[in-house]
């Protein structure tokens, strides 16, 4: 992809000028980096970046090159910019995943900052849904993918705080022709929960208004479940084909995570299909309150796993519930209100053992009844072998008379 752009550093009577029809050339184009990264063309521009195609002169290699770029000529704010931009450097340093992209090097060439990553065949996730539907199987998928990533970065104390379509990379084919592979791409706004800098402080409202958690949208502390609810939106259109509050604009869309409840399924697809257990994961995830969300992203992969089980067989209707945001079983069918039904007592540890919640009686309760089964069993064959011997001895009788 190439886009034509201005380098916004020089100032504009310097900048190169084009013609009618003519493409501004780029300056970084043809310059080596640090001495061993090699600009090649220009692959993407961005509101806070470029990036670039570039090669890697040590050791042959295509790399992806991102430079800032911003509008904003403020020095204050360039500043800012500046500490964002390696902060996502460092945050991916720290981070090594086959879900996230990999960082090779990062510094300042010229008074720019740059960051070379590893080279991704393929494109953004936001750039496939303008021309494919995922099905319901592959949604599930990508989702999953994300939520390792996340998981990596979690256990770093990183968050990342702006997941959605766009920084979602894919590597393969959305209708499965060929193995999918999810990327998580941009650390820009990542929080580090160490830093207590201004730049990542209360009251700093930073993220995609479609995909931001209510803490996020009021300014308030963030963790891991913060992502959780971004997961929730990113699924929600990926079943749906539009975020919960896809329909509003500006600060409608803030307001509306903060107080208004996501639109049932139904109400926006009344023939999609779905199992039950599907919607459920989703509401939890985009609940207010993040007391009410699933603890962590391991959590909620264990209820993506139910909601593919229930999509490969048609029969299988989980019964589970959230109880201090754990996945655990219950006695009776998936609730997509926000109520909690009462439960069996049983914390499932594994998604494998989870999945006995769709028989009708807790696995305890089987054991017993199959224990009584067994027990009948033998008393009644005691009792055939009692009545048949005795029909032996009266015949034996009988006849010797």
């Amino acid at each position: 992809m190439s886009i034509a752009t201005r380098d916004l550093r020089a100032p504009l009577s310097s900048r190169p000028q084009a013609g009618p029809g003519q493409r501004v050339p780029d300056p970084f184009q043809g310059r080596l980096i640090n001495g061993r990264f090699r600009v090649v063309g220009r692959l993407a521009v961005t509101a806070m970046s470029r990036v670039f195609q570039g090669h890697d002169e040590l050791t042959g290699s295509r790399v992806a090159i991102k430079v800032l770029e911003t509008r904003d000529r403020r020095p204050e704010m360039q500043r800012k910019y500046q500490l964002r931009f390696f902060r996502e450097a460092e945050a991916l340093a720290r981070l090594s995943h086959p879900h996230i992209v990999k960082v090779i090097d990062h510094g300042i060439e010229q008074g720019v900052p740059y960051l070379v990553m590893e080279f991704l065949e393929g494109n953004t996730l936001r750039a496939l849904l303008k021309t494919v539907e995922p099905s319901p199987r592959t949604a599930l998928t990508m989702v999953e993918h994300v939520t390792r990533a996340l998981a990596e970065a979690h256990a770093q104390g990183i968050i990342h705080r702006d997941i959605k379509p766009s920084n979602l990379f894919v590597s393969g084919e959305l209708s499965g022709a060929r193995p999918l592979r999810i990327r998580l791409i941009d650390f820009g706004i990542a929080k580090d929960l160490e830093d207590k800098s201004e730049l990542t402080g209360h009251n700093t409202i930073l993220g995609t208004p479609w995909y931001m958690a209510p803490e996020q949208t009021l300014g308030d502390p963030v963790d891991g479940r913060t992502d959780i609810y971004a997961l929730g939106c990113l699924l929600y259109r990926l079943l749906m084909g539009r975020t919960p509050f896809g329909d509003r604009r500006g600060t409608g869309v803030l307001m509306a995570h903060v107080s208004k409840p996501p639109p049932l399924f139904s109400s926006l697809r009344s023939d999609h299909g779905l199992p039950p257990v599907i919607e459920w994961t989703v509401r939890r995830c985009l609940e207010k309150d993040p007391e009410r969300r699933f603890i962590d992203v391991h959590e909620l992969r264990r209820a993506l796993q139910l909601c593919r089980r229930a999509l490969d067989t048609p029969t299988f209707s989980p019964r589970i519930e959230l109880v201090d945001g754990r996945v655990q079983a219950v006695s009776q069918v998936v609730d997509l209100a926000h109520h909690q039904p009462k439960r069996v007592g049983r914390d499932e540890s594994d998604p494998a053992e989870l999945a006995d919640a769709a028989d009708p009686l807790p696995q305890g309760h089987r054991r017993n009844r199959t224990r009584d089964v067994t027990l009948q069993l033998l008393h009644w064959t005691a009792v055939g072998f009692m009545l048949g011997g005795l029909a032996f001895w009266i015949s034996w009788v009988i006849m010797l008379s």
